[in-house]
């Protein structure tokens, strides 16, 4: 393992390229960019929360329906900076309301989505895209629009059909 003097070497490396400040900057405009389409395109029917840029793992901002955000749940609109895709993710408000939303789903044997081992940062989660391609933002936000609004659907189903209730 590198020292963090050497991490920090490579990293004004990388930085003085100005290819990595570049293509992180793009990405956060496009990310920035498709939230100001999903918060005016549902305005009224969604909660759009303000992008997280996260430690240079995970960059989100959520996108909840009414249904959820009672449930004290919301979704999560993902890029994966490691793995350079869109996931969608189920997290509750706080570790304590995700626990026990995941083990009501996990009891109740709900297989829509595969349920991951306990603990992590979500309940359950959904690939959006998983090679996005930036040369089509517009086709890459309806995709990842499409897919993200099924997978809402399969989620506030099974919260809103009595199958899983809250302990």
């Amino acid at each position: 393992m590198k020292s963090f003097n050497e991490y920090m070497s490579l990293y004004r490396k990388l930085m003085a390229e100005g290819e990595l400040p570049t293509a992180y900057r793009k990405l956060l405009e496009y990310i920035s960019g498709m939230r100001n389409h999903f918060a005016n395109k549902y305005p009224s029917d969604y909660l759009c929360g303000p992008i997280h840029q996260g430690q240079m793992d995970i960059t989100f901002f959520t996108f909840t329906p009414e249904a959820l955000k009672r449930k004290n749940l919301k979704i999560a609109i993902v890029f994966s900076h490691a793995d350079v895709c869109f996931e969608a993710w189920l997290v509750g408000i706080n570790k304590q309301v995700q626990a026990t939303w995941w083990k009501g789903l996990k009891d109740r044997h709900w297989s829509r989505h595969p349920l991951p081992v306990w603990p992590q940062d979500y309940v359950t989660k959904t690939l959006l895209v998983e090679t996005p391609n930036f040369d089509y933002t517009d086709a890459l936000t309806q995709e990842i629009e499409t897919r993200v609004l099924s997978f809402i659907s399969d989620i506030t189903e099974v919260f809103t059909s009595n199958k899983t209730e809250e302990s």
